[in-house]
């Protein structure tokens, strides 16, 4: 099982509004058998019904937004959030694309400031309510909430005949929003 993490940095300026996660999987690994497990943002997660390759879904969202009098707000931008993962079988190349658009008009929002992943700063974190459902996901309610963090979590299996003791690494590219990609430490 592999989980690629991803962060909107406590420094960044604005939340997050179109994460894309490019995994590009070796070729000691049997890409038709990538089965993706979970998806998760904000204390969010999006498990698929049945064992797929691929997972499409959208759902509203209570978006993030800065407000200069009172610091970093969820809940004033409402947002559709689409969620797209899968991977290519013929290019073993497993993507993650979220994608947050305004909910009456389909594009992203006018605030400049708004999106569903905002910076991850501590002030920020916090413990869920006690909803076991909420906004059509799951939610832990044990668990301090990073509302600036995500991930997606999937198997694969190693092809055929492979030799015991190969090496197989992985490492992922991230990009958030229009910004340059950022990789993460190679796993082996």
């Amino acid at each position: 099982m592999y989980t690629v993490r991803f962060e909107n940095l406590p420094d960044a300026t604005g939340a997050a509004l179109d994460v894309n996660v490019a995994n590009q999987l070796e070729a000691s690994l049997d890409w038709t058998s990538v089965e993706i497990q979970e998806v998760g943002f904000a204390g969010l997660r999006v498990v698929p019904r049945a064992a797929s390759s691929h997972y499409e879904g959208r759902t509203p969202f209570a978006g993030w937004t800065w407000r200069d009098a009172s610091g970093w707000q969820r809940g004033q931008t409402p947002l559709m959030l689409d969620v797209k993962a899968g991977v290519d079988a013929q290019t073993g190349l497993l993507s993650l694309n979220l994608r947050s658009s305004d909910m009456n008009t389909g594009t992203f929002p006018v605030d400049a400031y708004a999106g569903f992943l905002p910076p991850n700063r501590p002030e920020l974190f916090y413990y869920p309510t006690n909803e076991v459902v909420c906004c059509g996901f799951q939610v832990n309610t044990n668990s301090l909430v990073h509302p600036g963090e995500g991930y997606i979590t999937y198997t694969v299996k190693p092809r055929a005949g492979l030799a015991t003791g190969t090496v197989i690494t992985n490492a992922a590219r991230i990009v958030f929003d229009w910004n340059d990609p950022i990789d993460t430490p190679v796993v082996f």
